[in-house]
């Protein structure tokens, strides 16, 4: 498309008559060309056929500086969109604004007259509200500040592609003349706020894509939910057949079933060997201790006169046999 007297022109209508484009507001820093032809490529060079169609058909005149002068800003729009899987709703779209800006003319060099000069005046007008557009944001001075995109049909279809969620990138033609020195450091100076323009840029979800992808993941959560309610038969589900996600949900869910049960029986015979384990250990002292007092009493026996030598040896053999058990 491109923008002519402060027009929008649809370049690829192949009409002679190039209808004329309205644009309106879709949601915030979001607009909506309404009319404007959009032509599904497949290649890179079908692409460059639609962006050399276009600028056939774009608007050119003479004028004192060039023979064959551009009239009009042109946009060529080129939207990709990524389809990451079957579903519609894990889609990525992106969008690439190529602008091809008409120069700003001085009516002294160009000698326009007429339809010529109110072209130019409408060109240097477009120019300046992208111009004071850059500047409120890229300047730090003038960041937060209101930026004016409705000064022109320029920036007003620019506004996603200057601020908000996207780069910003501006190529500069020059001249290497003397006699146009002054146009030459002028678009410098025009161009430098655009590298000022700090965004950052953030994946484009689709509100509706999002939700529906939310609202299936709370489904197959509440289906494995049910699943466990019904002591893992499945529950009858109406409608299409359970997805491939649903599937490995289940057979995991089986999977570590299994696991718990395994680690549940492990678990009750190490409790069972430990509890073994300390009564050995709160046993043997008690054992030690009864042994003892045995013991003593036999060497209280040996000690009276009464005592018989045989008695006394089998005695002490009997007691040796009991304390070679510990």
């Amino acid at each position: 498309m491109e923008i002519y007297n402060e027009e929008i022109l649809d370049l690829l209508c192949g009409s002679k008559d190039k209808s004329v484009i309205s644009v309106i507001s879709v949601r915030k820093e979001a607009i909506k060309i309404l009319g404007l032809t959009e032509k599904v490529v497949c290649s890179a060079t079908e692409m460059v056929g639609c962006l050399e169609l276009g600028n056939s058909a774009r608007t050119v005149g003479s004028t004192a500086m060039n023979s064959a002068s551009s009239r009009s800003h042109a946009i060529f729009t080129v939207t990709v969109e990524q389809r990451r899987s079957a579903h519609r709703s894990d889609t990525v779209v992106s969008k690439l604004h190529l602008v091809d800006l008409a120069g700003s003319e001085r009516q002294k060099k160009t000698k326009a007259e007429g339809d010529r000069l109110r072209e130019g005046i409408s060109i240097n007008r477009g120019l300046l509200s992208l111009g004071n557009v850059i500047s409120a944001l890229g300047e730090e001075s003038k960041r937060g500040t209101f930026v004016p995109y409705r000064d022109s049909k320029l920036t007003r279809l620019l506004q996603d592609a200057l601020g908000g969620n996207s780069h910003t990138l501006m190529i500069a033609c020059v001249s290497p003349a003397d006699s146009n020195m002054e146009e030459t450091v002028n678009t410098l100076r025009y161009a430098d706020p655009a590298r000022k323009i700090k965004n950052k840029p953030i994946i484009n979800v689709d509100p509706c894509a999002a939700e529906t992808q939310r609202l299936k993941q709370q489904v197959q959560k509440l289906q494995v939910m049910l699943l466990n309610a019904h002591g893992g038969v499945a529950p009858v589900v109406s409608g299409s057949e359970p997805s491939a996600n649903m599937s490995e949900i289940l057979e995991r869910n089986s999977c570590l079933q299994d696991e718990n049960s395994k680690l549940s029986r492990e678990l009750s015979e190490a409790v069972g060997q430990t509890a073994q384990m300390f009564e050995k250990i709160i046993l043997l002292p008690l054992q030690l201790l009864v042994r003892s007092a045995q013991f003593l009493v036999f060497l209280t026996g040996l000690l009276l006169p009464s005592a018989q030598p045989l008695q006394t040896v089998l005695q002490l053999r009997r007691h040796r046999d009991a304390f070679s058990c510990f």
